[in-house]
This record gives C-alpha cells, structure tokens and sequence, in this order.
C-alpha cells in the first residue's frame, strides 16, 4: 500500500512540475509585475495550486492513518472544485478577447473548444470520484483521471517551447491514452485483474469519447457561428 501510495504522489508531483514548466512562459515569468495577466488567471493558478496540494497530502493522511482528518480535506474540494471549474470557464470566455473579425481565429475556436470539454470531463471524473468514495480502486482511478485532464495544458505548453505547436497538440492527445494503456498493461500481467472491469478502461473510452466529440466539432459551421456570436457581445 505505501509503495502505490508513494508512486502517487510521484505522478502528481510529475503532472504539477509539467504544468509549471508549461505555464512559466506565459504566467510564472511575468512575476512579479504579471503585465497582462487578467485576474481570472491569478485564480486559476491558486485553485489550481491548492488541487495539487491536496492530491498530495491526502495521501500522506492515509499512511499517517489520520483518516478523520483526510475525510475533511477531501470535503474542502466541494468548495474548490467549483471555483477551479469557475476559472477554467473564466480563462475559456477570456479567449474571445484574442477573436479578430475577419482574421481566420483558428486558435480561438480550437482553444476554447478544448478548455470547454476539459472542464467538463474534469467536473464528470470528480463526481464520479466522488460516487465511489467507499471503492479506493475507483476512486483513485478518476482522482488520476481528472488530473491527466489539468495535465493536458500545461504538458502541451511545454513540449510547444521544446518544438512547435503542432507537436504540443499531439502530446496533449496521445499522453493520456499512453498513461491508461500502461496501468491497464500493468494491472493485466503483474495484478492478474480483468482489464474489461477496471476502471482504468471506462476511461480510456470516456477519453476516447472526448477526443471524438472535438474532432467532430471543432471545424463545424455550428460551433464557428456559437463562437462569433459570443465575440459579438463580448
């Protein structure tokens, strides 16, 4: 048990220093004057924070067998949840500051498109994180999943610095799909459990479903004309 628990925390710290390393450009290196940063960012980054933390001690809880005292950390993201969610919805309305009539606004429709479904995959994998509480596999599995959700910008930002766009978009994709298939891979052969009833596999489709839903909206007529509409009253 302290070794899974250990090889958590690893994973988190790993997603939290990607984000960072992501984010340093565009937030983290304007310290301290932060020039053009709107404030939904600053909340962003502190809701943002505060997850990571968490997913960290909890934990630590555990091992420390304060089970009270990690039943009450875990209630304190009933509150931040909704103010991440809040400033993932922030930070996507933001978007249409950079909408330009005329201009072909490629990356605004593909932008807020993706932090759209983000937000709402990360809000379904916390509820359903939240609905098995009493089942730690499952739990644990969609805790990790709506990490890999808040990974996504971060990890696309990064390895965008180290080559180009185009490459951080593919990144973005494929990342999650090579997470869930290795711990699917790993609970066949070393754990002997059914890949077909592990919770891991919902949510490589749940993932696939997401990836579905963008390619099938993101160039649509629909989707172009919600978004101009929107930078009309912006």
């Amino acid at each position: 048990m302290e070794k899974k628990q250990n090889i958590f925390i690893l994973a988190v710290v790993v997603i939290l220093m990607i984000t960072l390393i992501g984010f340093f450009k565009p937030y983290l290196g304007k310290f301290p004057s932060f020039e053009s940063v709107p404030l939904i960012t600053h909340l962003h980054f502190v809701a943002f924070s505060c997850w990571f933390v968490i997913l960290i001690w909890q934990p630590i809880l555990i091992r420390q067998k304060k089970y009270e005292t990690h039943r009450k950390v875990g209630r304190l993201t009933y509150l931040l949840v909704p103010i991440l969610v809040s400033t993932i919805i922030g930070i996507v309305y933001h978007q249409l500051s950079f909408f330009v009539p005329g201009e072909s606004n490629e990356s605004v429709y593909i932008n807020m498109l993706g932090g759209s479904l983000s937000g709402t995959s990360f809000v379904i994998y916390y509820v359903l994180a939240i609905l098995n509480t009493k089942n730690t596999r499952w739990h644990v599995a969609f805790i990790i999943a709506s990490s890999l959700v808040l990974l996504n910008p971060g990890l696309s930002r990064m390895v965008a610095l180290m080559s180009d766009k185009e490459t951080g978009l593919l990144a973005m994709i494929t990342t999650p799909f090579i997470v869930l298939l290795f711990i699917l891979l790993y609970e066949k052969f070393r754990l002997k459990k059914d890949i077909l009833k592990s919770p891991y596999a919902l949510i490589f489709l749940l993932f696939m479903m997401e990836l579905f839903v963008f390619a099938s909206i993101a160039d649509s007529k629909f989707w172009r004309s919600f978004i101009e509409n929107l930078a009309e009253n912006y």
